[in-house]
């Protein structure tokens, strides 16, 4: 973001941060973000035939690539993928017409409570069940009313997620997981 080179081409930053969330560790949505970016501004750049070839690509991979899963339950993260990818396609449909938009989801689940009268000690901090739906990147200002009506879309379908119960008791997770427009 500060090169020690002026860019001089049109488009050139978007280029540069595609192959940049291509990189370890992989962010394919951004990529895919960025690469449209590059494709909607920079018309005669020699590299928008290999950009087109990159959405392309993109466009057609099993997204989300990862799912993170913080916290202490028993649960894999890729088994917590394979549920959202099955129900990615639903959730994209929210972001229609929307391709310079990425949001972040986080699902909380949270197991049965020791009672206070119970614990031996403090209970471990936990945060409470539901989920966040937020914006991550925005190329193109979206209004607040655009970004509310993709929240009122997605939440339902978040909601109904077959994301897997915590048995154990006094333990969490948190999946957290990009969307985006294909």
């Amino acid at each position: 973001m500060n090169p020690t080179v002026p860019l001089i081409g049109t488009g050139e930053l978007e280029y540069l941060l595609a192959l940049a969330y291509s990189s370890e560790p992989a962010r394919p949505e951004y990529s895919l973000v960025y690469f449209r970016k590059f494709l909607a501004v920079a018309k005669d750049s020699p590299w928008r035939k290999r950009a087109e070839d990159h959405v392309r690509e993109l466009a057609q991979a099993e997204l989300p690539d990862t799912v993170e899963k913080r916290g202490a339950a028993p649960v894999e993260a890729e088994a917590l993928r394979k549920v959202v990818a099955k129900n990615m396609p639903a959730l994209r449909g929210c972001l229609a017409h929307r391709e310079g938009l990425v949001v972040e989801v986080k699902v909380t689940k949270v197991g049965p409570r020791t009672p206070e009268t119970a614990r031996e000690r403090p209970r471990l901090w936990a945060p409470p069940p539901g989920l966040q739906i937020a914006p991550q990147t925005d190329l193109d200002i979206t209004p607040r009313t655009t970004i509310n009506e993709v929240q009122r879309c997605l939440e339902p379908l978040v909601g109904k997620l077959p994301l897997p119960e915590v048995k154990e008791r006094d333990s969490w997770y948190v999946a957290v997981f990009l969307v985006v427009a294909t």
